[in-house]
């Protein structure tokens, strides 16, 4: 399986670290950051935003990606599931909008009674 990390910041590395400690070797990072340390832990890592979905739809299709992942960023969950509806990656975008955006979160709250 191939795995695309959202992001290669040091708060973002530990699920890139336990997946190479397992030996999976197909890691790939992107992020804007060429500096970020979760880079060096990738077979290949490409210079994108995680913003820019077209160009990540790009690299998706061109190495035949399995899997992607957002760990540790709200704005990389929103991509993720919008890449959700090119594959089958399955984070509907309603619901990551509403997880990641505290007023709307809290008016499901409110609404659904859930607390």
């Amino acid at each position: 399986m191939k795995y695309l990390f959202l992001g290669a910041g040091p708060s973002q590395i530990s699920p890139i670290v336990y997946l190479k400690n397992k030996g999976v070797k197909n890691i790939y990072t992107l992020d804007n950051n060429r500096k970020n340390i979760g880079h060096k832990y990738a077979k290949k890592s490409f210079d994108i935003s995680i913003l820019d979905t077209e160009s990540i739809i790009t690299v998706i299709k061109k190495h035949k990606i399995q899997c992607v992942l957002s760990y540790g960023s709200d704005i990389g969950a929103i991509s993720q599931s919008i890449l959700s509806q090119e594959g089958q990656f399955k984070n509907p975008d309603q619901s990551i909008r509403k997880l990641t955006n505290k007023y709307l979160f809290r008016k499901f709250l409110n609404e659904t009674n859930v607390q």
